[in-house]
């Protein structure tokens, strides 16, 4: 979910940055990085066992 708010605002980064000014990078740049370590601490323990 927060990765799709960030990919929102890359589509949407003209008029946000227009609205925010560097505050719209950087607002995407913390979106992304949540997305990020959201995905990384998402970890198994074991990875399945092959069949």
């Amino acid at each position: 979910m927060v990765l799709a708010v960030a990919m929102l605002t890359l589509f949407f980064m003209g008029p946000l940055s227009e609205a925010l000014g560097i505050w719209a990078a950087v607002l995407w740049m913390a979106l992304a990085a949540v997305g990020m370590a959201l995905i990384m601490s998402d970890k198994r323990e074991e990875p399945p066992a092959p069949d």
